[in-house]
């Protein structure tokens, strides 16, 4: 019998590492191009300007392949670093890290992957949001998803 964990497994896209572009070089050289760069009077700066382009490369590499699995461990760690049970704010996990509320919410890695190897629940709870293994906690929070589907489903026209 396939399960549909089975067809997820199958369904999953291998995340392999672009090697073709050196991050770290790139940060060396914005930070090389704005120290070297005169300001230019009334123009931007070259500060600004090496900011932007910073600001552009970490955009790239904050939405390239394999980037929710990236944002999923620094999310992790945080919720580790935190504790078990400790209700985070979503405006507090976005920026520590450096993260857009879109791109947070892409991370189903967190869900999917690492609640299953740590044996603990992710939830969004109240607000916020927290890894448990309070039974109470996780039957609490799957009943108001169980009670949302089911308020769409209502809401849903008819044959």
């Amino acid at each position: 019998m396939i399960t549909i964990d089975d067809l997820l497994e199958d369904a999953a896209l291998p995340v392999t590492p672009d090697t073709s572009f050196d991050v770290g070089a790139m940060l060396r050289r914005l930070a090389a191009d704005a120290h070297r760069r005169p300001d230019n009077g009334g123009e931007v700066g070259s500060t600004a300007q090496a900011g932007h382009r910073l600001s552009t490369v970490c955009r790239w590499m904050i939405n390239a392949p394999g980037a929710a699995h990236h944002i999923g461990e620094l999310a992790w760690n945080l919720f580790d670093e935190a504790g078990e049970d400790v209700l985070l704010p979503r405006e507090r996990i976005t920026e520590s890290i450096h993260a857009t509320d879109g791109q947070f919410e892409r991370t189903n890695y967190i869900r999917d992957h690492m609640t299953m190897e740590k044996g603990k629940a992710f939830l969004a709870y109240r607000g916020g949001y927290m890894i448990t293994t309070d039974p109470g906690k996780i039957a609490e929070n799957a009943s108001l998803r169980m009670r949302r589907i089911n308020t769409e489903l209502a809401s849903c026209p008819g044959p």
